[in-house]
């Protein structure tokens, strides 16, 4: 027999726009017996931190950095897993590392058999988006299966 539940992936970036779109989906999307694929796209470690510039090549620095970046890391992926447990819904974390956040959601979608993409948008204007992209339009263009994007013209923390 073959798993019917429905398989939704919610990209996910810790904003308050993002953890809305949870919200959204939750209040109005959810099926109970939904599987739910939380999706962040962790962010590489840079190549400074503040003022510290990671490419000094003291050992010191550089091991202190990455274990902050580490630290942040599963500090995100633990506050996501609370999210979906304090919600009471089916579903993982799912680590993202791709470049392009856009491009990481859609492969997850892929690898995972989702059936259903929800991403929040920022609504940025035209000009923005011509310069800084928009993950939420690169989804939409580029996934085979339905996205809905969430769009909020003020979020109320």
């Amino acid at each position: 027999m073959t798993d019917k539940r429905r398989k939704v992936l919610i990209a996910m970036d810790g904003s308050d726009h993002s953890n809305a779109t949870f919200d959204w989906y939750m209040k109005n999307l959810r099926h109970s017996d939904d599987h739910v694929l939380l999706a962040w796209n962790v962010d590489t470690l840079p190549s400074s931190y503040g003022n510290v510039n990671l490419m000094t090549g003291d050992p010191d620095v550089i091991s202190r950095s990455i274990n902050e970046h580490a630290t942040h890391v599963n500090h995100i992926v633990k506050t996501l897993q609370q999210k979906l447990t304090d919600s009471n819904v089916s579903g993982c974390v799912l680590q993202l590392h791709g470049h392009s956040s856009g491009e990481a959601i859609i492969k997850a979608s892929e690898r995972e058999a989702a059936d259903m993409i929800v991403v929040g948008s920022r609504g940025l204007g035209t000009l923005r988006r011509t310069f800084l992209g928009s993950v939420s339009d690169f989804v939409l263009h580029h996934a085979h299966i339905p996205v809905c994007i969430c769009r909020f013209d003020k979020v109320i923390k």
